[in-house]
């Protein structure tokens, strides 16, 4: 789909744009067949099969004969060697990767029937397993609010149908969101690196954007530091085992955060924000 809007996007970045707007195709067009067939194998496989339709656009002969090249948009090689900045983007990307695979992995937890999550996660996790199992269990169709019998639901839902699509076809209730969260924030940092460079023309500044963005949270960081200074315990134990949290904590004043709370937290974002991205930047290449 990106092809018909957009045919000069390096092929890293076009990936990122592909799977968000296909969680999004994934989430709508899941929902219209199961508000018409309920969510069951027939639902997952129309679903399937519609969001696979759009590769006939490379049978169209002027995308067909673009795609191959791709590659050396960002990867251009001489001589054979391969490309410094490649490496730098495999180093980059990779480090990103192990990062956000541990932050998601921890923000739900299921051990021996029960669920554990995050301190800040405990007044948002069970509405979001309300509003999954409602689709999965109770077929809940036109939706309704998870705790008001009758009330309208009017919480934009969509990447809950989502994590619910993966529970129906097989996945558990964390592996579902973790792999819907993880993705997409993967793809997030793909986009806003793109979007700087586009904005700015400074590889630099596109490396550092997306970890200001993610890893930002005010001065919680000086507390750390000072306990770390404080402590008599060895310094990578203190750092694995941290005696509070410095993320979002209060100290009488101010309240730190940080936005990789909030994508955990307020799970729509992970799929508003990318989208949001994708249009700024074809707004920026358009002026």
């Amino acid at each position: 789909i990106t092809y018909s809007y957009d045919e000069n996007t390096p092929w890293p970045v076009r990936i990122c744009a592909g799977t968000c707007i296909g969680f999004a195709g994934l989430g709508l067009i899941g929902f219209i067949f199961a508000s018409v067939l309920g969510l069951g194998p027939l639902c997952l496989a129309f679903t399937t099969v519609t969001l696979l339709f759009p590769i006939v656009i490379f049978t169209i002969q002027r995308y067909g004969a673009r795609t191959p090249g791709k590659t050396e948009t960002v990867a251009p090689t001489t001589r054979g060697a391969i490309d410094n900045r490649v490496i730098i983007y495999i180093g980059f990307y990779s480090v990103l990767a192990v990062l956000l695979w541990f932050f998601f992995h921890q923000v739900m937890l299921e051990r021996a029937g029960e669920i554990y999550t995050i301190e800040n996660n405990g007044g948002d996790l069970p509405l979001h397993i309300g509003i999954m199992t409602g689709f999965v269990h109770g077929t809940n169709f036109p939706p309704e609010h998870p705790e008001f019998a009758g009330a309208r639901f009017t919480y934009p839902f969509l990447p809950d149908f989502i994590a619910a699509l993966f529970a129906r076809a097989g996945a558990s209730l964390q592996g579902s969101m973790f792999l819907e969260n993880f993705v997409l924030a993967l793809a997030l940092v793909g986009l806003l690196h793109y979007w700087v460079l586009n904005l700015t023309r400074d590889a630099l500044a596109a490396f550092i954007s997306p970890v200001l963005i993610l890893f930002s949270g005010g001065l919680g960081w000086l507390s750390a530091l000072r306990d770390i200074g404080q402590s008599k315990e060895d310094f990578f134990a203190l750092l694995m085992h941290l005696p509070r949290g410095y993320t979002v904590m209060w100290d009488g004043i101010y309240r730190w955060g940080n936005i990789l709370n909030m994508l955990a937290m307020q799970r729509t974002l992970l799929l508003g924000l990318p989208l949001a991205v994708i249009v700024l930047t074809l707004w920026w290449k358009a002026i």
